[in-house]
Parts: structure tokens; C-alpha cells; sequence
């Protein structure tokens, strides 16, 4: 006999949610953090106004991303304090929350490759296409296929009872109404 899956309390989910919001909070901050020292104080003499719109790249693709985490894990309390609503859990496998932790990691790791060099700026064109690919498979495709497919004709007894005679009638058999 199969066993259910364990599920999370709202109170456990809020927790992870914290913990979850904090981590790749820090993972922007340290971000940023890492590249305006190195770029703007080690580098300055190769930082130009092209590194400026850079660092506002990402830190609206950080922001974007945080600020997408934070308001689909939003609790609601009531007004005595009691949790009525967790919010979506952030360490479940797939869906938005995992789009959106997938653009801060990808944006930090673009945002320290172009410490190195400024040939991984290109790298950046990435994420526009990982939105639209993410948006496609789940979303757009089915839609934009949902009016060619043929609707199915809907399971009755007297469809089955046609279904029936007609096969009768090509085996030979006699029919009588």
C-alpha cells in the first residue's frame, strides 16, 4: 500500500519562506556588493557609463526577482495573529518560485563573469530568452494549440449503444429495435 507524502504545516512554510527570502537576498546584496568594489574602487579606470546601466541591469533583475519571491510567499494573518494562509511555498520543485530564484542565481553569475571580462555582458541577452522559454512550454504552446485539437465527443449510453449496433451490423449480426 503506498504511503502519503509528508506535507509542510503553514507555520513550517512561513519558516522556510523566511529563511528562503533571506538566502538569496544576501546572495543579491553580496552581489552587487562584490562588484562595486572590485569594478567601480579596483577597476575604476575601465568602469564607464556602459557599467553603470550594467549595474542597474542587475540590480533591477535582483530586485525583480526578491520582490517576485517575497510577494507570492506572503502570509495573511488575522487580526488576532493567527495564520490563516501560508502563502506559496518557495521550496517546492518547479512552478514561479523557481523561475524567480533561477534569474537572481543566473544574474549573479553574469554579474561576476563580467568582472573578468566585459565579453560575458553578452550573456545577459540570455535571460530575456530563459523568461520566454520558461513562458512557452507550460503556458503559451498549450494555448495557442488548444483550439486545433478535436474535442472529444462526450461518453454517453446512447453514444455506446450506436457504437454498439453499428458494430453489430458490420459483423453480420441481425439488429432489432
Amino acid at each position: 500500500m503506498p504511503s502519503k507524502k509528508p506535507t509542510k504545516g503553514k507555520k513550517e512554510i512561513v519558516e522556510a519562506n523566511k529563511q528562503t527570502l533571506s538566502f538569496y537576498f544576501r546572495i543579491s546584496m553580496a552581489a552587487n556588493a562584490v562588484y562595486v568594489l572590485i569594478r567601480m574602487l579596483l577597476m575604476y579606470d575601465s568602469f564607464s557609463l556602459f557599467h553603470w546601466f550594467g549595474l542597474a541591469g542587475f540590480i533591477v533583475a535582483h530586485g525583480g526577482g526578491n520582490y517576485l519571491l517575497q510577494a507570492i510567499s506572503r502570509s495573511t494573518y488575522s487580526e488576532a495573529g493567527v495564520l490563516i494562509q501560508a502563502g506559496m511555498d518557495l521550496n517546492m520543485g518547479g512552478g514561479l518560485p523557481e523561475y524567480c530564484k533561477d534569474i537572481v542565481i543566473f544574474a549573479t553569475g553574469i554579474q561576476g563573469l563580467t568582472i573578468i571580462s566585459d565579453v560575458f555582458w553578452l550573456l545577459i541577452f540570455l535571460v530575456p530568452v530563459y523568461i520566454v522559454y520558461s513562458l512557452w512550454t507550460p503556458l503559451i504552446q498549450p494555448w495557442l494549440t488548444a483550439g486545433s485539437q478535436p474535442l472529444d465527443e462526450p461518453d454517453s449510453k446512447a453514444a455506446k449503444k450506436m457504437a454498439r449496433r453499428e458494430r453489430r451490423q458490420q459483423q453480420g449480426r441481425i439488429v432489432y429495435k
